[in-house]
Order: structure tokens, then sequence, then C-alpha cells
């Protein structure tokens, strides 16, 4: 017989229902005491820490679910410990959720980080660093307090829920730490909960599913207040990582449940679903605001975090630019960037500084054969995120940097140190150029070098490392020998000397390569050319903001790297260089031999296809008609009996190998 009630009785009912799930569960007010211990007081005990007064969290580290200092010599080595006690609500209940409220306080210096967590402990006012149980499962999520004054608090909470998960006599211990450099104070702990008499209670199950259905990670059972509405979790709609059937890593994300509309039956019955969609994979790259530079990418899950780091300069054409530190504390950098959409680009803002003529620019970690080093903080507080150590070695008492011509020269690095032991030494040939030890940070290095001839600068460290080295070229020091003729090339614009006329080589034929005369005032940035001088020895070569308007597009001769790995290659070419063969009395281009480094400062042919043993192994110089350059023997030359000039116009009583003026055309004597 179907029997139809009146909608008041149906109300009244649906009332009644309400009050009972209502009376289900209760919430009431923990007992809280407070204590901390000092890792660099390790036997002192602080005793329990009344209302209103602080108790210390310092640098701490969390890993292998254990709380450790971050950086002992810091002397902020503190952990809160909290006892939660729930017991006196009941013998019989069961704490459903648990909420910490504390008053935490900011870092003058510094951006703060804290966190909550719990172990099996029994808290003790007594307790002592070396008494504490330093095991933790972190629980919630971090707070993050701006910098402001110690004396400022804000108060944060943290849920502590999973504290009291099959806990017997609902007495739980906390730990309170704080992973952001500095340490800060806490105070006036208090927690409320909400529970439910056991034996009101009765299990209940959460699943988790895809789009589908399909079940994608073991359900869980928990247990509740009977006519409860279910409250799911953070661990029941977090985020998680599995393996797919083909061995793929998979990420979920959630999307959403049905809890609100189930009460925990009496049965058991009660089945909560969780539904999660697959994440996309998102790639993403970081670049620099100027220069065209990629300074990071890869590719991520949606919504997952990357952490950027990023160099402190970029050399543009010999300028520095420089970015400044984005991270939340202002002393690294790096900073963390969520990724939300596929192809996701993220500029990094770097402007011009007043570093110019800079010759070379290397992140340690980046120079051939340096080992990456990552000792304490340097990941937070270096360009880049690492810094560069080489050990030194019996055979290889340091490792070469650069390689710079004879000049003047100013260089700049920064060492990160480690404490106790740490140094450094940067060479420059065989002499100590730049020294630094037993430094526990960053320490600025900085010299001048003149150096008469090619200097080889090199380092070797011990524990810590080269963070980033730069060299500005002052001016450059360039030896025309006697036959009056020198390669040359620089990273950076330099102005043509007087008494010097600048070539380009414009065709090679496998026997002869043509040099022409190029008519500028200035050698650009990364060219090779041929110097011809009027007389043997030394002269200054400066460098200069001024750009060139002379075109070098058809000039063959290529600019030496700074590397000190550029060399000739065994790839079927054939290398030339001017006078390779150090034969004094001779200006011409002889081959390089395949595996050999090239000189820095220096130009170089390349013949394509031509290193077979059959080819030249020296090719002549001829000039361009352009120039209106004649090739004579000196003899020829003294027989015609027309005076000589030198190119400054100079009459020359006994002119030798070189380039002249005669009869107003320029000859070359040989």
């Amino acid at each position: 017989m179907n029997r139809k009630f009146p909608k008041l009785f149906l109300l009244a009912a649906g009332l009644l229902a309400g009050s009972i799930a209502a009376q289900a569960q209760e919430t009431g007010t923990a007992t809280v005491k407070m204590t901390y211990v000092d890792g660099s007081n390790a036997d002192t005990s602080y005793g329990e820490i009344a209302e209103g007064e602080t108790a210390r969290a310092g640098y701490n580290k969390i890993s292998n679910n254990t709380v450790a200092w971050a950086n002992s010599g810091w002397g902020v080595n503190y952990v809160t410990y909290l006892q939660v006690d729930a017991s006196s609500l009941g013998d019989s209940i069961t704490v459903s959720k648990a909420t910490l409220s504390i008053d935490l306080s900011g870092n003058a210096s510094r951006a703060l980080t804290y966190g909550a967590g719990y172990n099996t402990s029994t808290w003790s006012s007594e307790l002592t660093a070396n008494t504490a149980d330093f095991s933790i499962t972190t629980v919630g999520e971090t707070v993050s307090i701006s910098k402001s004054s110690s004396s400022t608090f804000t108060t944060s909470t943290f849920d502590i829920s999973d504290a009291f998960k099959d806990d017997a006599d609902n007495v739980v211990t906390i730990l309170i730490y704080e992973t952001a450099a500095g340490g800060g104070y806490v105070k006036n702990p208090a927690v409320e909960v909400t529970y439910y008499d056991k034996s009101s209670s009765a299990s209940y199950t959460v699943k988790y599913v895809d789009e589908d259905g399909t079940e994608i990670k073991d359900a869980v059972e928990y247990t509740g207040a009977v006519d409860a509405t279910v409250e799911l979790d953070d661990d029941d709609t977090a985020s998680f990582t599995t393996t797919d059937s083909v061995g793929n890593t998979v990420k979920y994300i959630y999307k959403s449940d049905d809890a609100s509309s189930k009460t925990i039956e009496s049965d058991g019955t009660t089945v909560v679903t969780v539904t999660f969609y697959k994440a996309s994979t998102y790639s993403y790259t970081v670049t620099s605001s100027v220069g065209d530079v990629t300074i990071q990418s890869g590719t991520v899950f949606e919504a997952d975090d990357v952490t950027v780091y990023y160099p402190q300069y970029i050399n543009i054409d010999g300028t520095l630019y420089s970015s400044s530190k984005l991270s939340s504390d202002g002393k690294g950098y790096y900073f963390s960037q969520t990724i939300t959409e596929d192809n996701q680009v993220i500029s990094i803002t770097y402007s011009a500084t007043s570093i110019t003529n800079v010759v070379y620019f290397s992140e340690g970690e980046n120079i051939d054969g340096a080992t990456a080093y990552r000792g304490s903080n340097t990941a937070i507080r270096s360009s880049y995120g690492y810094c560069g150590s080489y050990k030194a070695t019996d055979d290889v008492p340091t490792l070469e940097i650069t390689t710079l011509p004879a000049g003047s020269y100013s260089i700049v690095g920064v060492y990160y140190g480690n404490g106790s032991g740490s140094s450094i030494t940067v060479n420059a040939g065989d002499d100590a150029l730049m020294t630094s030890s037993g430094s526990s940070n960053w320490t600025g290095l900085s010299a001048t070098l003149s150096a008469s001839e090619e200097t080889t600068i090199s380092f070797a460290s011990a524990n810590g490392g080269l963070d980033y080295i730069y060299v500005v070229a002052e001016s450059y020091t360039k030896t025309i020998p006697s036959y009056l003729m020198a390669s040359f090339s620089a990273p950076i614009n330099v102005s043509v000397p007087d008494s010097v006329t600048v070539y380009a080589a414009t065709a090679c034929d496998g026997s002869t390569v043509t040099l022409t005369e190029v008519e500028t005032e200035v050698i650009p940035a990364n060219t090779g050319v041929i110097l011809a001088a009027d007389a043997a020895g030394d002269i200054t070569i400066e460098p200069t903001s001024d750009e060139s308007s002379a075109d070098f597009t058809s000039n063959l001769l290529v600019a030496t790297s700074s590397e000190p790995t550029a060399g000739a290659e065994d790839d079927g070419n054939a290398y030339y260089g001017l006078n390779a063969d150090n034969t004094e009395t001779t200006a011409e281009f002889a081959q390089i031999t395949a595996g050999t480094t090239f000189i820095t400062g220096k130009a170089y042919l390349v013949v394509e296809g031509s290193s077979d043993s059959s080819e030249a192994k020296s090719l002549k110089i001829v000039f361009g008609t352009t120039t209106g350059i004649s090739e004579i023997s000196s003899s020829k030359a003294q027989e015609a009996g027309a005076a000589f000039y030198n190119l400054q116009g100079v009459k020359v009583q006994s002119p030798q190998k070189g380039l002249y003026i005669q009869d107003g055309k320029k000859v070359i004597l040989k």
C-alpha cells in the first residue's frame, strides 16, 4: 500500500534528520602547550612558553621526513614543539578535523615560509635539541609571511587533522618549522577540533576515478559520524601522478566530487566518488628581454610550478646587460612560475649597464671542464643557480678559462665559498691574479692585468666555486713582425691605429690568397683582418664605441674565438693562418694542422674540401688591383732608383721588407 505523507510531516522529518546530523559532530577546543629547542644550545630546555610569549622557529630544511638545520652556522637552529590535547573532550571521541591557529612573525631581512607537521613523540616542557624527536610528517599548506619587523605578527592557520588519524588518546605532538633563511617567532597557538562519538560512527569509502569512471588509484576507507555529511580531506582532492599501463607518467587534477550529497550510512555502504581529469603537458620557454637569449626551456604538466634560475648578466656585443633579483627574498637570481598554458613564454627584463668592452664573459659552471657546484645556499644566491668548481690535480693544477692576447685588461669575478677550507685562485699564466679563502658567502674578485704576451687565465677552487667572471679590454698590444703584416681580430669594435692599413681576404684559389685594402677607421667586432704597418714593433689598439661603415661581407678571414677549445678541425677542410709556420721572413698563409688550438686575437682562412695531402701547404699573398699595390723584390726596387716613403710620407733611406710608397704607388718589398 502506498502511503503519501503530508508536506508538513516531510518537512518535520527533514528537520529531524538535519538535527541528527548536526548533533552527530561537535566542535570544541583542545589544550595546547608550547616549547622550542635550539640546536646551538643543544642541552638547554626553555620550558613551557606562556600565552602571549614567543617561541622560536628557525631556518630548517625538510628531507626524508626529518627536520634538519638548513645552515647551522647562521645561529637560527630552532624548532617549535606543540602538545595538542583533545582528550578532555571525551574518552570515546574521534577527531575528524583539527585547525591550528597561531601567530607568526615577520623578518626584517627577508620573507619567511612557515610549515607544520607531526610525529608520534611525547611532548615535554623539558625538551632539548638533544632529546627532541626531529622526525616529521608535514601537513597542510605552508604559509608565507612578507618581509617585515620581527615584532609584527600575522595570525595563520594549519589543517592538522591528519595528526589525529589513528591516534588512540587524542594527544599529538606538532612541530612548527621555517624554511626561509633567518627564522622567526611564534606565539598564541590555539586548536579547534570537530569530533564525534565512536559509538555513533560508521565506515565509508572514497573512490578516485577519471572522467570515464575508471578507478585511477586505490579507494580509501574512512570512519565518520553516522548521518553526517561527508567532508573530504585535502589529500582526497590533491593532484597526483601515477604510471599508466604502458609505463608513462600521468598527472591527474581534481575536477569534482559528490561528497556534499552523501551522508554516512550506519551500514557502511556510503561511497563518495572524486573525479579527476588527465593533465595536459605544457611546454615553456624563458627568454631575455634583449639579445634573444633562451635562458631555460622544458615541458611540465599543466599547472605545475617550475623554478627558473637565470644569469645576472648577458653579454651582448661587449656590453653587459643586467637583471634584478626576482626572488621573493631579494637575495638570488631565481623565481618560481606556474605554467598555465602550452608554449608559455616567460620574459626576464635586462637593462644595459655601464660595463662595456667586455671581451670575455662566462658563468662559472659553463666554463669547459668545470664542475657545476651547489653547496649550501648556492642555488638561491648564485647567478644562474650554480657556481663552477675545479679541484687542482698534480697534472692539471688549474682549469683554463680563456686566453687573452697581449694587452691591458680589467678582470672581475664573484666567488662563492662554503665556509672553512674554502679557497679560490685565479691565475694569469703561472702567477696568481686573484685569490680568496675562508669565505662563507659571496666574495667579489677584481684585478688589472698588463700582459706583454698572450696570457692564459685559469682557476682552481676548493669547497666552493666561481659564480661568474668577465674581462674588459682597456687596450690590445699587437706585435708587427719583420715582414710588417699581422692577422688580428677582437670580440669588440676597435680603432685602426695610425700607420696601419687594414686588409680583407677577398679571394682564394687554392694557391694564392688575395688581400684587398679596406678603408675604415674601425675594425668591427669578431672580424678577421690583416694589418699592415710601415715598421716592425708593438702597436696599441684601443676599443671604441664607434661603428664601421666599411663593407666586410666578402671577407674570407675568420676571427679566432676567445674560447680555449677553438681550433682547426679534422673535417676535410684546410685551415691557413698568416705565418702559421713561424717563418719570420715570409708573409704567407701556412696550413694549420688539424687539432691545433687557434691563438686568440688572430684570424684564419678555411678552404673547403682541401685537406688532402696534395693540396698546397701554403698560400702566396697577392694584392687586389683596387689597392694599387705592387709586389717587387728589394733588389729591383733599389735598381729603380726612386725614393721610398713610409705610409706617413717620411722618406726611408734603407727600406727593408714591408709596405712603402714609391713613385706615388704602394709597393711591398719582399
